[in-house]
Formats: structure tokens, sequence, C-alpha cells
């Protein structure tokens, strides 16, 4: 039970999250203990709107510019992209998982199309040495997603895993602790 405007401050801060883990995947959890915010003047709310509206007026502005540059139009159909795709659960709707990372399925494609068409921008417009390290930075930022990627997977491997991952990284959730006793007992693992 979450009042709609405290759930609509809290999911401003939420939706700053997002983009943190599309670009930073670090610390990832399946079961967030995410601080609920009451007030829009909240210091972290308050940041994280200025932020969000900068991104929304870039995406504004990006489409006004856009006329024969596909790239800018590009990139401001993926921040719209992002922006929508996200409304319906980051609304004033409140819905029980405050954070939920599967969320951003939908809307990492505004995100990866807004990366994608930027560096593709970049690319064309640089001279040949500065191609060859834009080239060299792309492997290694997917090297560095592939080996994160492969790192969390591990978590996943087994429920018990993914479920001591939860305790230790929200240890005030009784859910965590409650499924990870479960799971504990399922595999006869009675004095954990």
């Amino acid at each position: 039970d979450i009042a709609r405007t405290s759930y609509f401050f809290t999911q401003i801060r939420v939706l700053i999250t997002y983009i943190r883990l599309l670009f930073l995947p670090v610390n990832q959890n399946f079961d967030y203990d995410y601080p609920i915010y009451n007030s829009f003047f909240a210091a972290p709310v308050l940041a994280s709107f200025v932020v969000l509206a900068s991104i929304f007026g870039l995406g504004i502005y990006m489409y006004f510019r856009s006329a024969g540059k596909p790239q800018l139009r590009l990139i401001s159909f993926g921040i719209f992209w992002f922006f929508v795709a996200l409304s319906i659960e980051s609304s004033v709707f409140p819905i029980p998982m405050i954070i939920c990372e599967y969320r951003l399925y939908l809307p990492s494609v505004g995100i990866f199309i807004v990366v994608s068409a930027a560096s593709m921008a970049l690319y064309k417009k640089a001279g040949e040495k500065p191609k060859a390290a834009l080239l060299l930075a792309a492997v290694v930022i997917v090297a560095a997603l592939s080996i994160a990627s492969y790192q969390r997977n591990s978590v996943w491997r087994s429920t018990v895993g993914l479920w001591e991952d939860i305790a230790k990284k929200s240890p005030r959730k009784a859910r965590a602790y409650n499924n990870l006793g479960y799971y504990y007992a399922s595999i006869g693992q009675i004095d954990r």
C-alpha cells in the first residue's frame, strides 16, 4: 500500500536507476529493497527529475534539429521510446514491485537506438585514428558487458544462489530470507 504520489516520486528515482543499469549493470538485484520517497523536493527525487527532464528536452531538441539528419531523428525516437515504454509501470498507478529489471527489456530498445545512432554519427565525423579508437572502445565495452552478463548468469544458475544474492543485497527484506529458507529446506540444508 503506497500512495500514488509517493509511488510517482519514487518512480522518478527508479528511472535513473534503470538508466544506470543500462550503462553500468552493477549491483543488479532480482528483488530490490528500494526506498520510498514521499516528497518531490527530496534531493534524490529533485535531482533525478532534473536529469530526466534534461534527457527528455534533449529528445525534443534533437527532433526539431533532425531535418536532413536521420541520426538525430533516431536519437529523438529512442529517447521518446524509452519514456513511453516505461510510462505504464512507472507512473502514478502503484504496482507491488517498485523496481524490476525485467521492465527494462522493451524500453532498452530505445536506449540501444540512441547509442547506435549516436555512435554512427560520431563514427562518420571522426578521422581515421579516432575511428580506430572508437572501434577499440566498442570492442572493450562489448567484452566488459559480456563478462558482466556471464557473471550475472552464474547467480541465476541455482535458485539457492539467486536468493542468497538477494538476501545479501536486500538484507531488510523478509521475502528474501523466507524464500532462501524454503529453498535451503528443499535441498535438505535445514541447519542453514
